[in-house]
């Protein structure tokens, strides 16, 4: 996945990153007429949902799979019966503040642009959510909220939707809570963390510098771009022929002539000596 400077860098221009479906039958038309694929269609789900919003919606491929957004790869796909909540953070001032939805069994993905949920069983009123990373904020994993701290472990962060993705208009930010009710939970904020953070160095640069940046999806460190308007050189630099042994052991020369200062030195060699002599000589005259 690559950025390109300006305001065509791809966090800023691709589909929205919650992506929900108001008027299901209306989405699913614009789903389809948003792609080529004829394979293509949203992903619907039987999750009971608590609002008359409609849920949001991830391109699949015929055979279920995702429909993977320009540049996009699946990293990981968590074990099944994965739970959803999404609501209005508390203390969030708007006029949808009952907004929520709950779905009990799905899984949760992380690709090297956004997190996915699908839910298990599509209905019509939910298919699924996704949200873009970069429009994430402060993931907080936890242990399970049982008796003594025992149970399935919880990841919840806030997103900001953007307009036209099924979200109210008036909602600036939804909180999302997955619970790996089977596991999971280390494996998808571990993945997660590792793409945010390279997301977020690649969008910087890009805004600092203009360099295109390539966003690696592997395991290798991340990549760090030259200094603006500086040129990287892939040649190697050129070999010096090892010295010989022979080379190193041929004699040197014989000066013709004293070292700098040798006369000098010699002079106050001698003055010292006769300055020597003179005080042994009064010491014994003593």
């Amino acid at each position: 996945m690559e950025f390109y400077p300006g305001p065509s860098i791809s966090l800023a221009t691709i589909a929205s990153p919650i992506v929900a479906s108001k008027n299901l039958r209306r989405n699913t038309t614009a789903a389809t007429a948003s792609s080529s694929s004829s394979t293509s269609r949203p992903r619907r789900s039987s999750c009971p949902d608590e609002a008359d919003n409609g849920r949001s919606w991830v391109m699949l491929k015929q055979n279920g799979d995702i429909e993977p957004l320009e540049g996009e790869s699946v990293l990981l796909k968590s074990p099944g019966r994965v739970s959803l909540e999404l609501k209005v953070p508390e203390g969030l001032r708007t006029p949808n503040a009952k907004f929520s939805v709950k779905c009990d069994d799905g899984v949760a993905y992380v690709t090297t642009q956004r997190i996915i949920y699908l839910a298990t069983k599509p209905t019509p009123t939910f298919q699924s959510f996704s949200a873009f990373m970069l429009d994430t904020y402060d993931p907080q994993p936890r242990s399970g909220g049982g008796w003594l701290g025992f149970g399935a472990w919880r990841w919840k962060a806030e997103a900001r939707p953007r307009p036209g993705g099924g979200i109210p208009a008036d909602i600036p930010r939804v909180e999302a809570l997955l619970i790996f009710n089977d596991g999971g939970m280390d494996a998808f904020h571990s993945k997660y963390s590792v793409m945010y953070e390279r997301l977020l160095h690649a969008r910087d640069v890009t805004r600092e510098t203009g360099a295109r940046v390539t966003v690696h999806d592997d395991d290798l460190p991340a990549y760090s771009p030259p200094a603006a308007g500086a040129t990287v050189s892939t040649q190697s630099a050129p070999v010096q022929p090892p010295h010989t042994e022979t080379a190193d052991c041929q004699p040197q020369p014989t000066p013709d002539g004293p070292p700098p200062g040798y006369d000098e030195a010699q002079a106050q060699a001698v003055e010292q000596q006769f300055d020597e002599r003179e005080q042994q000589e009064a010491l014994r005259d003593q």
